[in-house]
C-alpha cells in the first residue's frame, strides 16, 4: 500500500529511485567481494571498507524506513520526495542529515491529559500480566 504523502508522485519516479537504490547496494557487495579476493596486504583495508559499506547501508535503510513512517507534517522541508533523493543519492552523508536535521518532533497537544505517574502504569501492566497481587509476599 503507497503512503498518501506519495499519490501524486509518477510511477516512473518510484521506479528510478527503487532502481538507484538497488544499485547502490548492488554495488557495496561487488566492493566487499572484490575486497576479499585480494592480497593479503589489502585485507586489512577490505575489513575496514567493508564495515563502512555495511554502515551505510544500514544507516540508509535506517533513514528510509524513519521516512516511510513518518507523517510529512514530522518532515523539515514538507516533501518525503526531497529527502528519499537526498538520502539515496547522497549516500551516508544524506542519511546522517535526514536523521540529525530533516526530522520534527511529534506536536503535543494542549488539550491532552497528563499522563499517569509512571509507578502506576508498571503496576497496572504487571498486575495487567501476572494477575492481581495477592499481598502475602512480606518484603
Amino acid at each position: 500500500m503507497i503512503d498518501a504523502s506519495l499519490s501524486g508522485v509518477p510511477v516512473w519516479v518510484l521506479v528510478v529511485l527503487g532502481v538507484l537504490a538497488v544499485a547502490q547496494i548492488t554495488l557495496d557487495v561487488i566492493a566487499l567481494l572484490d575486497l576479499y579476493r585480494r592480497p593479503t596486504e589489502q585485507v586489512v583495508l577490505g575489513k575496514v571498507l567493508g564495515v563502512l559499506a555495511v554502515a551505510q547501508i544500514t544507516l540508509d535503510v535506517i533513514a528510509l524506513l524513519d521516512l516511510y513512517r513518518r507523517p510529512t507534517e514530522q518532515v523539515v522541508l514538507g516533501n518525503k520526495w526531497i529527502w528519499v533523493v537526498i538520502v539515496v543519492l547522497v549516500n551516508t552523508v544524506g542519511a546522517i542529515l535526514y536523521l540529525v536535521a530533516g526530522r520534527r518532533p511529534a506536536v503535543i497537544a494542549e488539550n491532552a491529559a497528563p499522563s499517569a505517574s509512571p509507578s502506576v502504569r508498571v503496576e497496572n501492566i504487571a498486575d495487567a500480566l501476572y494477575g492481581p497481587r495477592d499481598d502475602t509476599d512480606q518484603r
